[in-house]
């Protein structure tokens, strides 16, 4: 099974970047997805002291925070589940969420907080419409029930040309109200926030740059992953490796086995072929990776390791750069990479 080490002090000092990034503005921690597979609970307990507030993705996921914080929560979807936490918020994206959400609250005698969603390009989830937006807006200023916490949108592209086309809208949208003085308006999102084009409101909602998926101002990675070598063997020329033998041996090598595969996340095209090559690495040297990824097995050319021994670690992410190669080669982002390798034990030092 693949191993995740996830470095604590570094998680803090990316929380400390950001926040000197941030100016004056609230900063809030993405923690969906299992905060991108690091363990929500474990961050949210890492960053209490560092953030003002959190948001996730799910009713279920904020369940799992909502003892662990006194911070606010959002749940960034809407038509979740309501739960009976007072520091969890709902996002609201149409005239209808803010009635539903507004039948609850009444049902169970009490005030929950909402946050306005508005579409601003991703044409997903939000109030496109300026004149609904102003009557959502005096609609929960006026409700005995709701309390307008805030109000935010989602960039759909983050290079500095569409930021000022959706930023110019989202500020369009801000104009034409009056909002509660502490009301969080946040749009900022890691790319937007490292881009340094000051977006519009008083907060920012950080992910990927908590957990060091990008590589500027000193952020780093906050983990490595690794497997263990489980056998060591010599294969003859001409023999085959893996699923379908889709490796042949050159020459006479020796591999080495590694307890991982596809279960943890590590994607099948990763597999060798004719392509690109990938690798784990053992004292820093890089192992090829032979045949096809498989559950639970994967074979490395390990012929240049002297003094390889059974128990071994081979490490699959040491820094960013593997992480973005390795990303790369999977023909996928970071954010699939970093939430794909779920299925892992987590160590945290």
């Amino acid at each position: 099974m693949l191993k995740k080490v996830v470095e604590i002090k570094s998680l803090k000092e990316n929380a400390d970047i950001i926040k000197k990034i941030a100016g004056k503005r609230k900063v809030g921690a993405v923690v969906k997805a299992d905060a991108y597979g690091f363990s929500i609970e474990a961050v949210t307990l890492t960053l209490q002291n560092k953030v003002d507030f959190f948001a996730v993705a799910s009713s279920s996921e904020a369940k799992k925070i909502a003892d662990l914080t006194n911070k606010e929560i959002l749940i960034l979807t809407p038509n979740e589940q309501i739960i009976n936490f007072k520091n969890v918020s709902y996002t609201v994206s149409s005239f209808d969420d803010i009635k539903y959400i507004e039948e609850i609250a009444l049902q169970q005698s009490r005030k929950i907080g909402v946050h306005i969603k508005i579409d601003t390009g991703m044409s997903r989830i939000g109030f496109n419409n300026k004149i609904e937006f102003i009557i959502g807006v005096a609609y929960i200023k006026n409700s005995k029930s709701l309390i307008l916490k805030g109000v935010f949108t989602h960039f759909a592209s983050c290079d500095v040309k569409n930021l000022k086309l959706q930023n110019k809208k989202f500020r369009e949208y801000l104009r034409v109200v009056k909002l509660p003085r502490k009301c969080l308006i946040h749009s900022a999102s890691s790319y937007a926030l490292i881009s340094k084009y000051k977006t519009a409101g008083n907060a920012v909602r950080c992910g990927l740059a908590f957990y060091g998926g990008i590589n500027k101002y000193g952020l780093k990675p906050i983990f490595k992953a690794y497997a263990k070598v489980v056998d060591i063997k010599y294969i003859e020329q001409g023999q085959k490796i893996g699923y379908s033998g889709t490796y042949v041996a050159k020459s006479k090598i020796k591999i080495a086995v590694l307890n991982c595969g596809y279960y943890d996340g590590i994607n099948r095209l990763l597999s060798s072929n004719e392509n690109s090559k990938n690798y784990f690495y053992i004292n820093n040297k890089r192992c090829e990776i032979l045949g096809r990824i498989s559950m639970n097995l994967i074979a490395i050319n390990v012929t240049q390791i002297k003094d390889i021994q059974i128990g071994d670690r081979a490490y699959f992410i040491r820094n960013h750069f593997d992480a973005k190669k390795i990303a790369k080669n999977s023909k996928t982002i970071i954010y699939e990479l970093f939430t794909s390798l779920k299925n892992c034990d987590i160590i945290y030092i």
